[in-house]
């Protein structure tokens, strides 16, 4: 198949919409049949078992049913590029996503304080991210997994998932720009900490234009690990500081 046919045919699949449904479905499925089967004290207490479950319930499931749709819907010689992880994550690609995550993580953290001050100011209650709070108390091993999870599947799935499916949703409904920051908001919301949403848009705006720019997903991937591994180090330095 000659190249301008392949991406008539890659243009011409309409996976995203699917995916998205499928994906919303099964989250909620999932999440109530956990809740039903699994009890409160299980997933709400650091140890291996309830942070497996909070990864796989959310990010397992999502990632699972966007695959599962694409391998469906798109012909076998599609899915890496349908997924823009065509190109392989190369020492430029590497050095590129270095740099921006060192200009991103100084420019966020002011953001981040200068949002805290002023909820503190104006006496609104901060909500700590669960997970860097197991990270604080959590054994060694579980600490372990989380890092894992916080450096590589949340990277992965989450930058598959906005980036790609509701950004490309978005996109058949409204233009480029609206879809752009669209995408961003909803990504921001969906961590649920409101101290982090500006931030965390910030992130966003920077991830998805890097994927626009790029055109390899790899660069958002390493972006988001890279900037999440900060978030880490700053949490460990705390715990042993603290110790």
């Amino acid at each position: 198949m000659e190249p301008e046919d392949t991406d008539s045919v890659h243009k011409e699949i309409n996976w995203q919409i699917p995916a998205i449904l499928f994906t919303i479905v099964f989250v909620i499925s999932v999440s109530q049949i956990v809740y039903q089967i699994v009890p409160e004290d299980v997933l709400t207490t650091p140890g291996i078992t309830s942070v497996s479950i909070n990864f796989a319930m959310l990010h397992g499931v999502c990632l699972l049913t966007i695959l599962s749709t694409i391998f469906i819907l798109v012909p076998r010689e599609l899915w890496w590029q349908t997924l823009k992880l065509d190109q392989p994550p190369n020492r430029s690609i590497l050095f590129k996503a270095l740099g921006t995550t060192a200009i991103l993580i100084p420019i966020v953290q002011v953001i981040f304080g200068i949002t805290v001050y002023f909820m503190v100011k104006y006496g609104i209650e901060l909500t700590e991210n669960p997970i860097v709070n197991w990270m604080k108390t959590a054994p060694a091993n579980v600490m372990c997994l989380i890092i894992f999870g916080a450096v590589v599947i949340a990277p992965a799935t989450e930058e598959i998932m906005f980036r790609l499916v509701i950004y490309e949703c978005l996109l058949k409904i409204g233009n480029s720009t609206l879809a752009c920051y669209l995408t961003c908001l909803i990504f921001a919301v969906f961590h649920m900490i409101p101290e982090q949403i500006l931030p965390l848009f910030i992130l966003a705006v920077v991830l998805q234009k890097s994927l626009q720019k790029s055109k390899c997903l790899w660069t958002a991937i390493l972006i988001h690990a890279f900037f999440n591994s900060f978030a880490v180090v700053l949490t460990l330095l705390y715990r042993y500081h603290m110790t």
